[in-house]
């Protein structure tokens, strides 16, 4: 089995070792043959500097497509143009997963500040059956269960609103974020600019090409909100 994991990445030298160690862990349980994509900053220095310690430190391959967008703070300010950045810089990244030689069999889409579950890749692959993409679970706040990492659309709505609950089994869905399995059917889909982020116009494309989304919350991965939380244990993920 043929595995990428990446996601876009922006001023993540504090956790971006970490994101490759763990998921490093993570992907062994289901493969050998697994390699890292990003895009970034050209001159986010010490960014590059970290992927490219950690990968020769593990021996794992890691490539990086270039952007030119300025470096700095990442900062969490979510907005119209902020959503739409994303998603150049998710489509950048999926042209790079769709044009590697390597053709893998799935992608892990695995946002920046989030540390996978030992178990959770395993999971997601051996809970995929015959969905198109699937969904691993974390929590999109600092504290609580409320803000799980899915959606389903609002009956009657078209924009993108959605609902959610906390749930720790296997569900058909709407909406997955953040942690993504996709088969090449999901990854050649390209994300969608949606007033509630980029995750959700992308699964709102998936959906209207017919593709089926799942979303596992067996496991729970530990979201990094901010870096003063990088040593702190998260009791919802243990870890």
């Amino acid at each position: 089995m043929k595995l990428l994991i990446g996601c876009p990445v922006k001023a993540r030298e504090w956790i971006i070792g970490s994101y490759i160690e763990h998921a490093c862990e993570a992907a062994k349980k289901v493969t050998d043959d697994f390699a890292f994509v990003f895009v970034a900053p050209e001159k986010d220095h010490d960014t590059l500097q970290e992927i490219d310690r950690k990968s020769r430190e593990l021996e794992v391959t890691s490539w990086v497509a270039f952007t030119t967008e300025e470096t700095g703070e990442d900062l969490r300010v979510w907005n119209r143009a902020r959503y739409e950045h994303m998603v150049y810089l998710r489509n950048t990244l999926l042209r790079q997963v769709r044009e590697s030689q390597v053709k893998p069999d799935y992608f892990l889409s695995l946002d920046s500040d989030i540390l996978i579950h030992p178990d959770q890749i395993k999971s997601l692959v051996d809970n995929i059956e015959d969905f198109d993409a699937i969904g691993g679970k974390a929590h999109l706040s600092v504290t609580g269960s409320r803000n799980p990492t899915y959606g389903m659309i609002k009956r009657n709505h078209t924009d993108g609103s959605f609902r959610r609950s906390d749930h720790t089994g296997l569900l058909e869905v709407d909406i997955i974020m953040a942690i993504k399995l996709m088969t090449p059917e999901a990854y050649f889909i390209d994300y969608e600019p949606n007033r509630y982020g980029e995750d959700i116009g992308w699964s709102m494309a998936a959906k209207r090409e017919g593709l089926k989304l799942r979303w596992d919350g067996t496991f729970t991965s530990k979201h990094v909100m901010k870096p003063t939380l990088m040593d702190k244990v998260d009791d919802r993920c243990g870890y």
